[in-house]
């Protein structure tokens, strides 16, 4: 997956949950991409607006079979 056909598929609230949902989109046969956990803890408790955030990232062309998977996710994580 080239990052010049990645799209944004989900903001997660941390590096944990970014990696849950790559590993079951993973286990649906769509790539993932975590981006931004690097950065998480770095502000040491300094508001940094959205530069902390852990974001999973998919191919373009997966967005359509991604979208229900990450839904469905959601909804089992959510409870």
């Amino acid at each position: 997956m080239s990052d010049s056909e990645s799209i944004l598929a989900y903001t997660a609230a941390n590096a944990i949950e970014a990696h849950a949902l790559a590993a079951f989109l993973a286990n649906e046969g769509i790539e993932a991409r975590v981006l931004g956990e690097a950065l998480q803890g770095a502000f040491a408790g300094i508001d940094a607006g959205n530069l902390d955030t852990v974001e999973v990232w998919v191919a373009g062309e997966d967005r359509g079979k991604a979208e229900p998977l990450i839904e469905q996710w959601r909804q089992e994580y959510d409870e």
